[in-house]
C-alpha cells in the first residue's frame, strides 16, 4: 500500500517556500504536519484520526 502526505507551499517574492501553517488567519492555528498525519491515520481509523486532531487542536473540538 502506498503512503502519501501533502506539503503546503506559499508563494514568496523569491519563489515558493514550504510552510507548516496556513497563512490564512482563520486556519493558521492548524499544524499542517499534524493534519497530514491525521489523513494517513484516517485511512485505517477515522476515530483515531479525529482523536489525534482534537488532542493537537483543542479549539477545533468546541
Amino acid at each position: 500500500m502506498a503512503r502519501w502526505c501533502f506539503s503546503s507551499y506559499s508563494l514568496q517574492p523569491d519563489g515558493y517556500q514550504k510552510v507548516n501553517h496556513s497563512q490564512i488567519s482563520a486556519l493558521a492555528a492548524i499544524d499542517l504536519t499534524i493534519m497530514s498525519e491525521c489523513i494517513l491515520i484516517g485511512e485505517t481509523s477515522r476515530i483515531a484520526a479525529v482523536t489525534k486532531f482534537r488532542q493537537a487542536h483543542p479549539i477545533a473540538s468546541n
